[in-house]
C-alpha cells in the first residue's frame, strides 16, 4: 500500500543547548562542558518522526528570515519533507530554544518562539490542499490557538483525514514508563510501557505522536497503532539525542515483533 500522507501543523526551532554540571543560581555565571546545536519543537520532531518511518510529510509553519530559518528549512529538504507551505515571516527571528542540561539531566530553558506565533489562519488556508488532501493531521499548541483551529477545521472539511491534537489529554494520555492510556467513546484501554535501560527521555513524546500518526494514516486501528507508538517511543530513549534517538520502521517492527505486539 502507498505510504500515508501526513500533514504537521506546528512549531519549527532551533534548540541552542549547553551541557553544565549545575544549573546557575540567579547572578552566576557557570561553564558549559560541551555545546550543540539541532532543529526542534514539537511540530518538526514529529514531522521527523513520521518521515523517519517512510511517510510522506508535508510541514506547515513559519520560519524567520535568518541562518536559523535556513537551517531548518534546508533539513526539511535534507530529510525528504515537502517544504510548500512553509513560508517566511520578514519581521521576526526563528524560533529558538536556549537549553541548559546538568549532569543529572534537569533542565532550565528559555523559548523564544519567534516566527512561530507569526503563523496565521491566511497560512492556514493557503495550505489547504496539503491538509484536506491528507490521511493524518498533526496539531500541537506552540503556534497561536487561531491556527491550530483553522487547520483541524480544515482538515475536518475535507472528510477523510484522522486529527491528532498533541498535547494530551485527548484520548490518548501518555504515562513514560507506564505505557498509555488510551480514551474514546467506547471505554478506556492501558497499553503498558516497554521496559527498556533509558539513556535520555528527550523527544520520546514527539516519537510517539508521530509514529501514532505514521500508523493511523497505515489504517492501522488506534490500539494498534498506540503499541507501535509505545515501541517506537520506548527506542528512541535508549539513545542520547532527540531525533538522532529516532528509530526506523525497521527498528519499530523488530521489536515489535519480539515483543508480541505486532498483531
Amino acid at each position: 500500500m502507498p505510504e500515508p500522507r501526513i500533514c504537521v501543523v506546528g512549531a519549527a526551532n532551533i534548540d541552542l543547548i549547553a551541557n553544565v554540571r549545575r544549573l546557575p543560581v540567579l547572578g552566576e555565571t557557570v561553564y558549559a562542558d560541551s555545546f550543540q546545536t539541532d532543529c526542534g519543537g514539537k511540530g518538526s520532531n514529529q514531522a521527523m518522526m513520521a518521515r523517519t518511518l517512510g511517510g510522506r510529510v508535508t510541514m506547515v509553519a513559519k520560519l524567520g528570515r535568518d541562518i536559523f530559518g535556513e537551517r531548518v528549512f534546508t533539513n526539511y529538504g535534507q530529510h525528504g519533507i515537502d517544504t510548500s507551505c512553509v513560508s517566511w515571516d520578514e519581521e521576526r527571528s526563528s524560533g529558538v530554544a536556549s537549553i541548559l542540561v546538568d549532569a543529572e539531566g534537569r533542565n532550565a530553558i528559555v523559548y523564544s518562539p519567534g516566527a512561530n506565533f507569526g503563523l496565521t489562519p491566511a497560512d492556514i488556508r493557503a495550505a489547504r490542499s496539503a491538509i484536506e488532501t491528507a490521511d493524518v493531521v498533526v496539531c500541537q499548541l506552540e503556534v497561536p490557538l487561531d491556527a491550530t483551529a483553522e487547520a483541524l477545521r480544515t482538515a475536518k472539511s475535507g472528510g477523510r483525514a484522522v486529527t491528532i491534537l498533541n498535547p494530551a489529554p485527548a484520548a490518548v494520555v501518555t504515562l513514560g514508563a507506564r505505557g498509555t492510556l488510551l480514551v474514546d467513546r467506547d471505554g478506556t484501554a492501558h497499553v503498558a510501557g516497554v521496559p527498556v535501560t533509558a539513556a535520555d527521555s528527550a523527544g520520546a513524546g514527539d516519537a510517539f505522536i508521530g509514529t501514532l500518526a505514521y500508523f493511523l494514516g497505515r489504517g492501522e486501528p488506534l490500539l494498534r497503532a498506540a503499541r507501535r507508538a509505545n515501541v517506537a517511543a520506548a527506542l528512541s530513549v535508549t539513545k542520547a539525542g532527540t531525533r538522532s534517538s529516532f528509530p526506523t520502521r525497521a527498528d519499530v517492527d523488530e521489536l515489535a515483533r519480539r515483543l508480541g505486539v505486532d498483531v
